[in-house]
């Protein structure tokens, strides 16, 4: 007996290296030099997907976005915000683009609404700031406001832009509005400090990654 063809298949019950299948029964009398064809188990195929951008949506219309595009809904926490309302996904543990193993569990940070300050505190937090600011002046130099450029495609009358800043493996909307095609360029007063990376979406389709000195 003499080892014939040897094929490798993916088997979502068998694991690695486990034989699956022979062309030649068990027990049967076969001539010497005969070939001997075997099936070898690669174990369940691993499929990537591509990440969607969730960031800015509703989270109940995410939830379902998740489980349609083969995720899992994995932990989702509601914290306050100074620009979004309730129930808009602010954070995702994955960015938008990269390919993420099937079935992975998706977490979601959501705002919980409008950050709102008690009126008897807004007097005692100006004057903590403006103390800290005198104590030290370079605290208002730390944040710097640079203008990025973008182009606007000509296909559609109308588009929605959306800028996110990448922090690690989560992202932060720091813009999001339509504007009419017709204006052919627009400028984004940004702010940040040092140097951060941020992710450019037409319509939600991804256009492109800059890195910013700010």
């Amino acid at each position: 007996m003499e080892e014939g063809k040897v094929i490798y298949e993916y088997d979502d019950v068998i694991p690695y290296g486990i034989v699956t299948e022979q062309n030649m029964e068990a027990f049967t009398k076969i001539a010497i030099g005969t070939k001997v064809d075997v099936v070898i188990s690669k174990g369940p195929e691993i499929i990537y997907l591509l990440m969607s951008d969730f960031v800015g949506k509703n989270v109940e219309e995410v939830k379902r976005d998740i489980i349609a595009n083969g995720f899992v809904i994995g932990n989702i926490t509601y914290k306050s915000h100074d620009k979004y309302e309730r129930d808009i996904v602010i954070q995702q543990n994955f960015p938008a683009g990269t390919e993420v193993e099937e079935n992975t569990a998706i977490n979601l940070i959501v705002s919980s609404g409008l950050e709102k300050t008690p009126v008897e505190d807004e007097e005692q937090v100006d004057d903590e700031e403006t103390s800290e600011t005198q104590e030290n002046p370079a605290a208002e130099e730390q944040q710097r406001s640079v203008q990025v450029l973008i182009k606007l495609p000509q296909d559609k009358d109308e588009v929605e832009v959306r800028i996110e800043k990448i922090h690690g493996d989560v992202k932060e909307l720091v813009y999001n509005k339509k504007h009419k095609t017709s204006e052919n360029e627009i400028k984004v007063n940004l702010t940040g400090s040092g140097k951060e990376k941020i992710e450019i979406y037409i319509d939600g389709t991804f256009r492109g990654q800059k890195e910013i000195e700010f």
